[in-house]
Parts: C-alpha cells; sequence; structure tokens
C-alpha cells in the first residue's frame, strides 16, 4: 500500500514538474516574440524619423534576437534597412551566405512580418535607389562590390523583369563574372538573378482558319465568291518568314462555262484550292502585335467536286474543266498576340498564340485556259495561329 501511494505521489510531482516546464517555454517564446515586436516597433518609428543612428541601434537589437527558430527579419527587409541604413558590410556578409536553402528554412520560422514595415521599405528604396546609388559609389571603395550591389538593388526592388530589361540585365552579370571569375557573389547571382535566357535565331508557326475569297474581272460573273479552310505552316529566322500556305473551299457557278461544245452548267459546284509558298520579312514585332508582308508562287486548281459517295459519275468530258495554273500572291499578314497569364516564365515568353489577320491578292491566270475564268483573286483570312521560338540557356 505504501508503495502504491508512493508511486502516485512521485506521478503527481513530475506532472507539475512537467506542466511548469511547458509553462516555462511558453513564456520564453512569448518573451522572446514581444521583444522582437518591441525592436521591430523602433526601427519603424526611426525609418518613419528617418533616424538612421537609432534605426542602427535597434537593427542591432533586432539582429541579436534571431536565431534557428525565430526570424526577427525576413531576407528582403532585412537587406532594404542595410540600404536605408548604409550598411554595406553586413548586407555584403548576410548576401554571400544567402542560398535557396536558407531562404526557405528561414520561411518556417516564426517571425513578425506583417507589421508593414517591408510596405514602407519598398517604395521608399525605389523612390530613392538613384541616391542610394550614388552613396554606394562614395563610400564603398570595392569596385567588385560597387558593381555587385548595382546588380543587388535592382534585383531586390524587381526592376528588370520585363524581356529586354531581363536580357541586359543577363549580359551584366555576365560581363561581371568576367571581370571577377573568382567573386564570392556570384553564388548568389546564379541562384536569384541571373536568368540565362537567351533567344534561338529559329521558330515554328502554325496557323488555321477560315477564308473568303472575292473575284475580279470575268471571274466575278462566272463564280461565287469563295469560302473556305486555311492552313499555313511557316519557319522564321533572323525576322524572315518562309511559308507554306493551302486553301480549299467550295462555290457555285453563276454563268455557264464553255470548252468548245461541252458544258459545265450554271448552278453547278466548284472546288477551288491552291498550294503556295511565301517569302515574308518582319516589318513590325512587339509584345501584342506582329506584321509582316510576303510575296509567293505556287498552283491553284479549279474543277468539279468529285462526286459523292452512290452519286452517279460525272460525265467523261467533264475532264475539261480542270484547270490548273501557276500563280502568284501578294499578302500582308497581322498576328494579334495573347499569352496566357499561367505561362510567363522567361524562355516562354517570347512564344505566343493569337489570331492571324491575312489579307491579298492572287494572280491566277485561269484565264489562260477560258476567257469566262479571266480574273483574279482579292482574299482575306482569320485564323488561330501559335508561334514557338526556340531558346537556349546560357551558363554563368
Amino acid at each position: 500500500m505504501r508503495k502504491h501511494i508512493t508511486l502516485l505521489l512521485l506521478l503527481l510531482c513530475l506532472g507539475w514538474e512537467a506542466s511548469a516546464q511547458v509553462d516555462s517555454i511558453i513564456q520564453d517564446i512569448q518573451q522572446h516574440l514581444t521583444q522582437i515586436a518591441l525592436c521591430r516597433h523602433e526601427v519603424k518609428a526611426s525609418f518613419l524619423q528617418q533616424d538612421t543612428q537609432s534605426g542602427q541601434f535597434w537593427m542591432d537589437s533586432l539582429q541579436r534576437l534571431d536565431d534557428t527558430v525565430f526570424a526577427a527579419t525576413i531576407w528582403d527587409e532585412r537587406w532594404m534597412l542595410y540600404y536605408w541604413l548604409g550598411d554595406y558590410s553586413h548586407l555584403l556578409q548576410d548576401v554571400r551566405t544567402h542560398t535557396r536553402t536558407k531562404r526557405e528554412e528561414e520561411s518556417y520560422r516564426y517571425s513578425m512580418a506583417d507589421d508593414s514595415i517591408f510596405n514602407l521599405l519598398d517604395p521608399w528604396l525605389y523612390d530613392h535607389r538613384e541616391q542610394v546609388m550614388e552613396k554606394i559609389d562614395r563610400e564603398v571603395t570595392s569596385g567588385e562590390e560597387r558593381a555587385f550591389l548595382r546588380l543587388h538593388l535592382e534585383y531586390l526592388l524587381r526592376m528588370n523583369t520585363e524581356n529586354d530589361a531581363k536580357q541586359l540585365q543577363d549580359k551584366r552579370i555576365r560581363a561581371f563574372a568576367n571581370i571577377y571569375s573568382n567573386s564570392t557573389y556570384l553564388p548568389f547571382l546564379r541562384a536569384f538573378v541571373y536568368d540565362g535566357t537567351m533567344l534561338g535565331n529559329h521558330a515554328i508557326d502554325l496557323d488555321i482558319g477560315m477564308m473568303q475569297g472575292n473575284w475580279t474581272d470575268e471571274l466575278e460573273r462566272t463564280l461565287n465568291p469563295l469560302v473556305g479552310l486555311q492552313v499555313g505552316l511557316a519557319y522564321w529566322t533572323h525576322r524572315v518568314n518562309l511559308q507554306a500556305n493551302f486553301n480549299y473551299g467550295r462555290t457555285r457557278l453563276d454563268r455557264p462555262v464553255f470548252v468548245g461544245t461541252n458544258e459545265w452548267p450554271k448552278d453547278d459546284k466548284a472546288s477551288y484550292f491552291d498550294i503556295s509558298f511565301e517569302l515574308g520579312y518582319d516589318l513590325v514585332d512587339k509584345d501584342r502585335i506582329r506584321i509582316f508582308p510576303s510575296v509567293g508562287m505556287g498552283g491553284s486548281f479549279l474543277h468539279p467536286p468529285d462526286p459523292e459517295e452512290g452519286a452517279d459519275p460525272l460525265p467523261v468530258y467533264y475532264s475539261d474543266f480542270y484547270f490548273n495554273q501557276i500563280s502568284y500572291t501578294a499578302a500582308i499578314t497581322t498576328d494579334l498576340k495573347f499569352r496566357s497569364e499561367y505561362d510567363q516564365s522567361p524562355e516562354k515568353q517570347f512564344n505566343y498564340y493569337g489570331i492571324r489577320l491575312k489579307a491579298g491578292y492572287r494572280n491566277l491566270n485561269f484565264g489562260k485556259k477560258n476567257d469566262s475564268l479571266a480574273g483574279n483573286m482579292v482574299f482575306f483570312a482569320a485564323s488561330f495561329n501559335i508561334y514557338s521560338r526556340q531558346s537556349t540557356k546560357k551558363r554563368l
């Protein structure tokens, strides 16, 4: 009996001790977070008063509270504070040891980053970026560090996200790497800033849609306007477009066509198709529009349609109404570009899908075979197109 009572008392004492330890841990966490919140409040107040001396004192106090459990500051706001304070030595030391693993680990720690310090620092630093760089040029003696800090500041302010700016930034980073090949800042540039995407000189372009053709001269009296299918495939390089186009449609005769004594009667159906090869050049190639004229040649074909299954065969003399001629084309094409908002990775930003509008003139030469078919075609096509340009990655 005494043993049972003694054991019970021992368990109660252990429970009280464990509870006291848990309460102590919770109290320590709350105290630590309170200290972080107080220091952040003072840093914020110093920034609002533009008191860098006070800001440096509270920033040092704040950083002493940073450990593996608590994130006293988050990487981007911490670097912005360093720029505001002019504390480049701590900034450069922090950047040299900053990795993707460290950034991810930091995101899992307790933080107080919802107190709007970042929202104050970000616009201020952007508006004063030129003054900040002038101060760096005056106070930082190392050419390597000055060059790096300019790249770093632009990265921090997200200034080079557009395609042309990104390409120029990559060029500057490659120049930095050539001059300072042993720089301790290269790992950071490779991991976070350098993209390395370079546009290739080749692209493939596919479009499919509908076309309408209107006839001129005698053809206008002989045939109804044409409506049909249009398909194109193109290879692009250095603004030059090499296109293969196929058009097919059906129409009706508005008057009979005679070859000798044989008649292709009025209201009969007629099939038209052409294949052309065109050479074009981009005059305009912007983010949302692309315009290029083109000229080419190919073959155009006009004839009675094949009879449907189960229908009577065409008369033998209908073979006289197969007209095949070399044709010439001149056209202008406009691409209205659209891109998916979910597909904006740098290497894909020069690929697009969109609406293609094409207007042109086709010299048909059917009149050489039959006077009632003399004339040409004015056409308009609207299609959906997909443009895919080659890209490569250049290592740093």
